[in-house]
């Protein structure tokens, strides 16, 4: 008669055995659902980026307008995807790099090429740290943009009037060729 304990004896160590393997082959199975889908692991980057990003959604009390002022909070430091059209370019002097600060209109407006209708807020500073080599935007071109929420703007406009715009940092940028590309473009 076997004295061993049941865990020592070969038949239930094998048992053991089979069910532990059967765990770690179903979890690697499983790897791949919580993994990014595969699809998405392809796309441009400003694709992946702006799918993760969030939408500014309309203020309550507003049809248009500042949204993004009005609720700054609620997205601070979180990326957020937008778009609109460049009314000022300010070149950032610095040793190093291309930068630019660009003074945005995401007020919702026919345009026409463009679909005004996703457009969320009324104007932002974007600051765009070390642009690539081949920056080129002017005043009216329409871009679309991920960017983090990192406070406020202000400055005195030549008007002398006091302006406070939300101020956001660039994380990818592009002009814009064709609206609704981020939720269409496979």
């Amino acid at each position: 008669m076997d004295t061993l304990p049941f865990w020592q004896r070969p038949v239930f160590q094998m048992f053991a055995s089979a069910l532990i393997a059967a765990a770690l082959v179903a979890s690697v199975g499983s790897i791949s659902s919580i993994a990014a889908p595969e699809e998405q692991t392809e796309l441009h980057p400003f694709l992946r980026a702006a799918r993760s990003a969030e939408r500014i959604g309309r203020f309550p009390l507003k049809t248009h307008g500042d949204a993004l002022k009005l609720d700054i909070e609620r997205y601070m430091w979180k990326d957020v995807y937008m778009m609109g059209e460049i009314y000022q370019i300010i070149e950032i002097p610095s040793g190093g790099g291309n930068n630019y600060q660009l003074l945005i209109s995401t007020v919702r407006q026919k345009h026409e090429t463009h679909d005004a209708n996703v457009w969320r807020g009324g104007a932002v500073a974007l600051r765009y740290w070390d642009t690539p080599n081949l920056f080129s935007v002017s005043d009216g071109d329409i871009v679309e943009f991920v960017a983090t929420v990192s406070g406020f703007h202000t400055f005195t406009s030549t008007s002398d009037h006091i302006v406070t715009l939300p101020l956001l940092e660039v994380v990818e940028f592009r002009e814009m060729e064709h609206p609704g590309t981020v939720e269409k473009e496979e």
